[in-house]
């Protein structure tokens, strides 16, 4: 009987997200749009934490991997800007 009971408020549960979900309004735009350039940021984070581990210099394989991890997510947005520009 508890089972029973459990599947009905889980199945009413359900009914009624989905139901909110049906009325959101889409998400607006935002001004600032970052794009993936913060999973290759990271990427490079770690693996300047590897090579500094492998140094025995933690600190330096860190400041080494997020001076790269700028560089190259400065690279992706200019280059999303560049492919925004030639769509428009």
């Amino acid at each position: 009987m508890y089972a029973y009971n459990l599947f009905k408020v889980q199945n009413w549960l359900s009914i009624m997200v989905k139901e909110k979900i049906l009325e959101r309004e889409p998400e607006k735009p935002t001004k600032y749009d970052y794009g993936a350039g913060g999973i290759p940021f990271v990427g490079c984070v770690l693996i300047g934490t590897g090579v500094g581990m492998a140094i025995n210099n933690i600190a330096v394989g860190s400041l080494i991997g997020t001076g790269v991890g700028f560089l190259v997510m400065a690279m992706f947005r200019v280059a999303e800007r560049k492919k925004k520009s030639l769509i428009k």
